[in-house]
């Protein structure tokens, strides 16, 4: 996998992205409701030990949780 086409999955604790876009198309209507937009800024605070659930600040101000499978879906890129 190149830099360009991570998932947030990828992304280590304490890193920023930027959403580019998503893989799987009906969950990508759900994550944009949540504020998922391409050209969001992502945070990742934390993940759990078996790397589920991904913690993350969205846009600096909006923190919350996704599973692994969802965060596997939302490509990014480092920032």
């Amino acid at each position: 996998m190149t830099e360009t086409h991570l998932t947030l999955a990828d992304i280590p604790k304490g890193s920023k992205a930027e959403v580019i876009g998503f893989h799987d198309i009906p969950l990508s209507l759900r994550l944009m409701e949540l504020g998922f937009a391409p050209g969001a800024e992502i945070k990742v605070d934390c993940h759990a030990p078996l790397g589920c659930p991904v913690c993350i600040s969205l846009d600096g101000d909006y923190h919350l949780t996704l599973r692994k499978s969802e965060a596997e879906t939302i490509e990014v890129k480092l920032v």
